[in-house]
C-alpha cells in the first residue's frame, strides 16, 4: 500500500473528534466552501486508504471515547441524585426522574413481565382418534 497523503491523514485525524466531514475538510483545506468541502469529504470518505486510517483510528481511541457501562451507570447515578451540574445549575426534576426511570430500568424494577424460571417439562400429545357415539 503506497504511503497515505498528509492532508488526507490529517483529515482523518480532524475527522475522528466529531465525525463533521465538512468541518474536518474546511480544517485541512482553507478557503473552501461548504458545498466544496461536503463534496470533498465525501469523496475522501470513499477512499480506502482513509477509511482504512479512521478504521485504526477508531480501534485506537474507542476504549478511551466510548462510555462504558459502569460509567454510564455512575453519570446517571449523578445525575439523578442532582450532584451533575450544568452552567452551575442542578439538573431539573424532570431530567433526575428520567435518570432514575433508566437506572430502574437497568436494574428491572419495574418489569411488567413474570421472570420465572422452571425445570424440565414434559408434555404429551396425543394425536389418536376419538370415536363419537350417536
Amino acid at each position: 500500500m503506497e504511503e497515505m497523503n498528509p492532508r488526507h491523514q490529517r483529515f482523518c485525524e480532524e475527522w475522528i473528534q466529531d465525525m463533521n466531514g465538512t468541518r474536518a475538510y474546511k480544517t485541512v483545506y482553507k478557503n473552501v466552501s461548504d458545498d466544496a468541502a461536503r463534496a470533498g469529504a465525501s469523496r475522501l470518505m470513499k477512499n480506502r486508504q482513509v477509511q482504512a486510517y479512521i478504521q485504526e483510528l477508531m480501534e485506537a481511541d474507542g476504549s478511551q471515547r466510548i462510555a462504558q457501562g459502569q460509567e454510564v451507570l455512575v453519570f446517571l447515578t449523578s445525575v439523578m441524585r442532582g450532584e451533575a451540574q450544568s452552567d452551575g445549575a442542578a439538573p431539573d426534576i424532570k431530567t433526575r426522574v428520567k435518570c432514575a426511570e433508566l437506572m430502574g430500568k437497568r436494574h428491572k424494577l419495574f418489569t411488567d413481565k413474570v421472570e420465572a424460571e422452571m425445570g424440565n417439562i414434559q408434555i404429551t400429545i396425543d394425536d389418536g382418534l376419538m370415536d363419537y357415539a350417536d
